[in-house]
């Protein structure tokens, strides 16, 4: 490109030309628009050693030209389900270390509108119905009588707001009431918390 710029130049220069334009101090996009004239670039295409398809330049990342974006998502989506456990920890680990990353997805909570919230409960109870139906049946029974809310946490045994929690969704009725906090902690050691479970 500085090859054909200069010969420009110098071209511009002999015939007398003196216009901003064909200056070296211009701003560098105008020049090049000027050296190139109406000669359109030529497209590169590049071929994906996974999927060993020939496409163009725009398919690949810039930071790997070896790869179609496409190949590269789904490697990646396929390494986070094999490292599914290591990833939920390093995913919480970030979130307690930064207190900025918690802020703001506490800020996102309550700024989701309620038609989001909605439509993410309902894909919820859609991925885990067994979940949500032993749920319901903790709060049937607890209505009809059949059981008593818990009083205390199992564990440290603080009083308050407690959680119904199901160490097996098969017998719905059988639970431990625990506080936030040690239910929170009993998912964490378990490796199966995620937000809103």
């Amino acid at each position: 490109m500085a090859r054909t710029m200069n010969i420009f130049y110098n071209k511009a220069a002999r015939q007398g030309v003196t216009s901003t334009l064909a200056g070296p101090d211009h701003d560098c996009r105008r020049r090049a628009t000027m050296a190139t004239g109406d000669v359109a670039p030529r497209a590169r295409a590049f071929q994906c050693k996974s999927c060993e398809r020939k496409l163009p330049a725009g398919d690949f990342y810039a930071s790997n030209l070896s790869r179609c974006k496409t190949c590269v998502k789904e490697s990646v989506r396929a390494n986070r389900r094999e490292k599914a456990d290591y990833y939920r920890a390093y995913d919480r680990k970030r979130y307690r270390d930064d207190p900025e990353r918690a802020a703001h997805c506490k800020a996102m909570g309550k700024t989701t509108p309620m038609s989001e919230r909605i439509e993410r409960q309902r894909a919820r109870r859609a991925d885990d119905p067994q979940k949500f139906k032993a749920r319901c049946a903790v709060n049937n029974a607890i209505r009809d009588g059949k059981i008593a809310r818990g009083t205390e946490c199992y564990f440290c045994g603080s009083a308050g707001s407690l959680h119904a929690h199901h160490e097996d969704y098969d017998h719905p009725l059988d639970v431990r009431w625990l506080c936030p906090s040690c239910h929170g902690k009993l998912h964490a050691l378990k490796g199966d918390f995620r937000r809103g479970s």
